[in-house]
């Protein structure tokens, strides 16, 4: 968006429960403040990729949920040293017990196993996104609030 409000908290979440496992899936995450309206932040994943051979095992469910408690649980404070604004002092202490009080993400319409996913753990369905994907497809912006 270009202001001060742009992304201050990036989380990567990935992991291997075991050898054939490993790089099966992936999930990241990102935080937006919102320094102009209040203390709180809006979370954001930004990607969830579960391999095929590793799907309905739960993996996905696993880490959306873990992303959802780290960014519940979180709030920045202003000796934290993840934070890119350490730049500046005044925006640094301006930023202190910032909470996270919604996660949206976009999916694609044709994507119903993963609208499933998002569904069964409160994501609402906020907007349709008409062509919004490279290749001309929809996608639906959902939410979850806290």
């Amino acid at each position: 968006t270009g202001n001060k409000s742009d992304t201050i908290n990036t989380a990567t979440a990935q992991e291997a429960s075991n050898n054939d496992a490993t790089n099966s899936y992936n999930c990241q995450s990102a935080s937006k403040t919102n320094l102009q309206s209040s203390r709180t932040q809006s979370g954001y994943i930004a990607m969830l990729a579960v391999q095929k051979s590793h799907r309905h095992l739960g993996i996905g469910t696993h880490l959306v949920k873990r992303v959802l408690l780290r960014m519940k649980n979180s709030t920045v404070s202003s000796g934290s040293s993840s934070t890119t604004e350490a730049k500046n002092s005044s925006t640094t202490r301006s930023l202190s017990n910032i909470i996270t009080t919604s996660v949206t993400l976009e999916t694609e319409v044709s994507n119903v196993g993963a609208q499933r996913l998002y569904e069964r753990l409160g994501f609402l369905r906020e907007e349709k996104l008409v062509r919004y994907y490279l290749n001309w497809g929809d996608a639906y912006r959902l939410r979850l609030w806290f």
